[in-house]
């Protein structure tokens, strides 16, 4: 089963709001379980002013780490994070009273990798034994074109 890349309906991409991304950047990136049914060859550009919402496709740059410091890799493996890092995630909503309740932002602003399978999201609460989320700062949505 394959998945195409999400493009987001409800934003007509306008000129200047999308910039082609390098195949070869992307394939640098470290890529999550989330999206691991994904052809992620096909993603031409990012499309860096809509609203996100659940299930597009996001790059973003690590920022700080938090919670958690690795990421469950398409092959299951965890792989380390690192200040700087690229890392491909999905957006998402998350209910999770042991650790975070989290909601797909309005924005492309900072937010948070909420899930270690590659989940981003903006933190609303935590459970008090569960350390800040690690922060990224959104580049885009990867979108065909």
């Amino acid at each position: 089963m394959t998945v195409s890349l999400r493009f987001n309906p409800r934003a007509v991409p306008e000129p200047g709001q999308t910039a082609p991304i390098a195949s070869e950047r992307l394939a640098r990136a470290k890529t999550s379980y989330a999206v691991r049914r994904v052809l992620l060859g096909k993603a031409r550009a990012l499309l860096r002013q809509a609203p996100p919402r659940p299930g597009d496709l996001v790059l973003a740059r690590v920022a700080a780490l938090g919670q958690h410091q690795h990421l469950e890799s398409v092959t299951g493996r965890r792989v380390k994070l690192w200040p700087g890092d690229e890392i491909v995630l999905a957006y998402g909503n998350r209910y999770a009273p042991d650790q975070y309740e989290a909601f797909v932002p309005e924005d492309l602003g900072s937010c948070h990798l909420v899930a270690g399978g590659g989940i981003a999201a903006r933190v609303r609460s935590r459970h008090g034994a569960i350390r800040p989320a690690t922060t990224i700062e959104p580049q885009g949505l990867l979108v065909e074109d």
